[in-house]
């Protein structure tokens, strides 16, 4: 028999090969577990369970999320009974005087029971319609007083947020909901804490045809019917004229293949651990070494934040006189440290310039610093446009009613006056989208104000 010798350069090839293979074993190890390659498992406390579970999109099956820490549950729905050909019909951010009448009559055509995402201040402003849509056996469900992201939200505002809405929906319709649905399906642990005091469910959706977007039938048929699944929630939006002018061609299309609907009374749930609040308040690192105390000393975040390794916390030094003169510099740019105070919501009065009605609020409730949403509409709506070239404000007027999309800024009192900058979103008749800074001489139609104070700690400039 021969023997083939193998060549030093092939056996050299093999070994780069392996120590190549191990690496990258390592390397996705440690993608997975951060804590692999740093050789320390550090858990900072402050932002313990903060990640936020966003709604996914379509066809997604429910998964068991959870957070790092806590004990207590919310439970959440991304899908209906599968065992069954049935579908949920859901719609949100009504109830609209227009719209939500004409989709009332094509769910009661077909004999369909949906269920209803309600916005609380539409629910004050029309609660003639939250009523139609319970007596005509309809689901209602919580969908925020003023429709904000809740990953922007603490956990008191979302809290109000939703006791504002089952407030105006008991009020208008005799019926307290235990459904949420997230304005745009974001939702953090503020969020689920909030929702475990108030004992209420999340309700996701698994079809989104982008009703409030598409304008051709055919798209927005298609969104429903090619997703299709046992057990499928869809989203729509009963503000939209294209859902009300489309909906019967998409029911008939869904019964066409041999599909049932079902009010979410086999919406399937899976519980999301809460973190608890106290879990997020110590701003300390905990520190479990891995490694023996030589190669900790030697790493690169022991060395930058001169953490002993034998100590169990960490706390920030005192400052040195370098940092102290930062801060001085920090407090020339003006500013400010500020604790939350209290919390205002105001309806607004007809026929009031905005801006004016801003500043007589603050003056009225002795506000120094403070943020405010808007919702309502408006009209007359000056709004200015910043040029870089010029450097200043053009403005403009919509010289029409328009619905406020958003609306949010800042108060400041200085030298005992009110300076109020802000921000404005809005839709006219013909849904195109005016924004830019807002100006005196916006007039409200109706509206609400939601007003958060703030007390200064800071040793700045005040």
């Amino acid at each position: 028999m021969l023997k083939r010798k193998i060549s030093p350069g092939i056996l050299v090839y093999c070994f780069v090969i392996s120590l190549f293979l191990g690496f990258a074993t390592i390397l996705c190890a440690s993608t997975l577990n951060p804590m692999i390659h740093t050789g320390l498992n550090l858990e900072f406390v402050q932002q313990a369970g903060s990640h936020a579970k966003n709604a996914k999109s379509n066809n997604e099956s429910t998964k068991n999320l959870t957070t790092s820490t806590g004990k207590t549950t919310v439970d959440v729905a991304r899908h209906g009974n599968t065992q069954g050909k049935k579908v949920s019909l859901t719609f949100d951010d009504g109830p609209d005087p227009v719209t939500t009448p004409l989709i009332l009559d094509i769910l009661k055509k077909h004999n369909i029971k949906a269920t209803f995402f309600m916005i609380g201040e539409k629910v004050k402003r029309y609660p003639e319609i939250a009523a139609m849509v319970v007596r005509e056996g309809h689901g209602v469900g919580n969908h925020t007083y003023h429709h904000i992201n809740l990953n922007k939200a603490s956990e008191d505002k979302i809290i109000n947020e939703i006791e504002w809405t089952q407030k105006s929906i008991k009020n208008a319709t005799g019926v307290t909901p235990t459904l949420f649905r997230p304005p745009f399906g974001y939702y953090d642990d503020n969020a689920l804490r909030a929702l475990n005091k108030e004992k209420m469910k999340i309700i996701l959706w698994s079809i989104d045809p982008l009703d409030y977007i598409q304008k051709r039938n055919t798209k927005i048929i298609s969104e429903v019917t090619d997703k299709l699944k046992k057990g499928s929630i869809i989203l729509f939006h009963d503000t939209s004229k294209n859902t009300a002018k489309y909906l019967d061609l998409i029911i008939n299309d869904i019964s066409n293949h041999n599909y049932q609907f079902d009010n979410l009374n086999e919406a399937h749930y899976s519980p999301i651990i809460v973190a608890q609040k106290d879990f997020t308040a110590k701003p300390a690192i905990i520190i479990t070494p891995l490694l023996s105390d030589k190669k900790i000393k030697r790493s690169p975040l022991i060395q930058a934040n001169k953490i002993s390794p034998a100590a169990k916390t960490w706390k920030p030094k005192v400052n040195s006189p370098n940092q102290t003169k930062e801060n001085a510099d920090m407090n020339k740019l003006g500013i400010k440290e500020v604790k939350p105070e209290k919390h205002y919501l105001i309806e607004l009065p007809q026929g009031k310039d905005l801006i004016s009605t801003l500043v007589l609020i603050a003056k009225t409730k002795n506000i120094h610093y403070g943020k405010f949403e808007i919702v309502g509409t408006v009209k007359n709506a000056t709004i200015g446009y910043y040029t870089q070239e010029k450097n200043e404000y053009i403005q403009k007027t919509v010289n029409q009613p328009t619905e406020i999309i958003s609306c949010d800024g800042s108060i400041q009192e200085h030298n005992g006056n009110h300076i109020i900058r802000a921000s404005i979103s809005v839709s006219d008749s013909n849904n195109t989208i005016h924004r830019g800074r807002l100006f005196s001489g916006t007039i409200i139609i109706n509206g609400e104000a939601y007003i958060q104070s703030f007390r200064s700690t800071s040793q700045g400039n005040q």
